[in-house]
């Protein structure tokens, strides 16, 4: 009887450790995830931007020269069944 009511504690105990560890990794988790990105954005997008914005190219303009904006009209197309089968 001894050596059941042993291997029960034994058993709780590893069973709160195992859960005290896993909060200790998702906080972990959450701050190395925040240091990661702010890593990145100061190694690979903040340089890009600046290289774009000293470069004085606009790499994203419109296809039109002279367009304000990017919208594209087109016609309207007629609501047919078979225009509606084709959706998907």
């Amino acid at each position: 009887m001894r050596k059941i009511s042993q291997q029960k504690t034994s058993a709780r105990w590893f069973t709160k450790a195992g859960r005290g560890w896993m909060r200790a990794g998702e906080k972990a988790a959450a701050v190395l995830g925040i240091a990661i990105f702010a890593v990145l954005y100061v190694i690979v997008f903040a340089p890009t931007a600046i290289i774009m914005k000293l470069s004085g190219k606009k790499f994203f303009t419109p296809e039109e020269a002279n367009a304000e904006s990017w919208f594209v009209s087109r016609s309207q197309l007629p609501a047919t069944l078979e225009w509606m089968k084709r959706q998907w």
